[in-house]
């Protein structure tokens, strides 16, 4: 399977949350890992664990930039994201 690799053109222009996005890479690169080489079953739930908390607190500072910015559709962006969780 190839991955797909982080490239500038995903960059949203906001060097913490860009920082974030290359953290989120990371972590799927660390699942593809996992699983091709078939590591425990142990070592694939902690990966899946760290993605979970990571992402939840990524959108949870997404959520604070769009606050911030007065993003006309955040109400709607927070009820979507949590019925996700």
């Amino acid at each position: 399977m190839s991955a797909v690799e982080w490239d500038e053109r995903y960059s949203v222009g906001v060097n913490e949350l860009d920082e974030q996005h290359r953290g989120l890479f990371s972590i799927f690169y660390t699942l593809l890992e996992v699983r091709s080489t078939q590591q425990s079953l142990q070592e694939v739930a902690d990966a899946l664990a760290k993605l979970k908390a990571y992402t939840y607190n990524h959108f949870k500072l997404e959520e604070k930039y769009m606050a911030e910015c007065d993003y006309p559709d955040l109400e709607d962006y927070i009820k979507n994201e949590l019925n996700k969780y």
